[in-house]
């Protein structure tokens, strides 16, 4: 139950705070080479987003198995 919440929290804080550390970085428009540095900064924060989708993955699979039989163990 602990990684669960710790996972939980790692997603909130992935999501949420993490988003406006990288948005805080995102290239002004009147810069030189504008394209390429908003490409690179799109990737990385496509990047991630996707370790956020892996952390609420990971939340979601947890609490089915501390919270719910949805596992079933096929030993019983």
């Amino acid at each position: 139950m602990i990684a669960n919440v710790l996972t939980g929290l790692a997603f909130i804080a992935h999501t949420f705070v993490g988003d406006m550390e990288i948005s805080s970085i995102q290239p002004a428009v009147t810069i030189t080479n504008w394209n390429e540095k908003q490409e690179i900064w799109t990737m990385a924060r496509c990047g991630w987003h996707w370790i956020s989708f892996d952390l609420l993955c990971a939340t979601v699979t947890l609490a089915l198995v501390n919270f719910t039989n949805f596992f079933k163990n096929k030993k019983n």
